[in-house]
């Protein structure tokens, strides 16, 4: 399925409200990119990606679970 970005991440990929993202997200396409723009907006999320990290890059997605 389609990356899920929680809606209070709304203004750090480009969007006014989480409404306006959650209408633009009728797009997978749109979804996509919104992801691709979630990870470029996070240092350690990048590093993680590039190093081809999984546990890290779930858990800075993810956050702690308690």
């Amino acid at each position: 399925g389609a990356p899920q970005i929680m809606g209070f991440n709304h203004a750090r990929i480009g969007y006014p409200s989480a409404t306006q993202m959650l209408e633009a997200f009728g797009d997978a396409n749109v979804q996509v990119i919104a992801f691709i723009n979630f990870i470029l907006g996070c240092s350690s999320l990048q590093s993680a990606v590039r190093n081809k990290d999984w546990r890290e890059i779930a858990r800075i997605y993810n956050g702690v679970k308690n």
